[in-house]
């Protein structure tokens, strides 16, 4: 996402073919910031479930499903 970030960057400082190439850029950097903070607000949910992963293979297991409720919504994920 870096890379694409900063393409897009470039594209909407104006570096780019035309107006429209530099509007999409722009709307580019907006979606991927968008994205960037939406990870980073999930940062703890997604910690939390990677180590109910982790947990599991260190009991034994080499596939399977964990499931669980994280604020208030319901996942299940298949590691295999």
């Amino acid at each position: 996402w870096i890379e694409w970030l900063e393409y897009n960057i470039t594209r909407a400082l104006g570096k780019c073919r035309d107006e429209d190439d530099r509007q999409l850029g722009i709307a580019e950097v907006m979606n991927t910031l968008s994205r960037i903070r939406y990870i980073h607000d999930k940062e703890s949910n997604i910690r939390q479930v990677l180590h109910m992963i982790s947990t599991e293979r260190r009991n034994g297991s080499t596939a399977g499903i964990v499931n669980g409720v994280i604020d208030g919504k319901i996942f299940i994920i298949y590691s295999i």
